[in-house]
């Protein structure tokens, strides 16, 4: 049975729901939109640029940043761990540094890794500064 629209044209009630104005017609309006992405294809999503990796020497100033701030929470850490192993009960004061020095070693630590270095070199030296660093955890 012939309806008088084509298999690709929406149906009229569809069409006045997608908003096609009767005097334009459900063929026209199809035809215009077949045009319209013929003409102007859809835009595609752009994708950002990498971010630039930070130069050598940018990435030997931060870990060496990193590096001295962590031979300066040393002497602390040293201290803290030889109050631990004093004869007798541990006290608070002595507990407490413990905590505050490991978590100030978590924390350096935490700031190393997250660096992103890619020279080699400098991966293998985190490396290990991040193991030393680790001896507490």
């Amino acid at each position: 049975m012939h309806t008088g629209t084509t298999p690709d044209a929406p149906a009229p009630r569809a069409a006045r729901r997608l908003g096609v104005p009767r005097w334009l017609g459900a063929r026209r309006w199809l035809a215009a939109v077949q045009l319209l992405a013929a003409v102007r294809p859809l835009p595609r999503p752009h994708r950002r640029p990498a971010p630039a990796r930070p130069s050598r020497p940018d990435q030997l100033r931060a870990l060496v940043a990193v590096l001295n701030e962590a031979v300066a929470a040393q002497t602390p850490a040293d201290e803290a761990v030889a109050g631990c192993g004093e004869p007798g009960p541990v006290s608070r004061g002595t507990a407490r540094d413990c905590g505050q020095q490991s978590i100030a070693l978590h924390r350096l630590r935490a700031r190393l890794q997250d660096l992103g270095t890619t020279d080699p070199d400098l991966v293998a030296a985190q490396a290990r500064a991040a193991r030393l660093l680790s001896y507490d955890l």
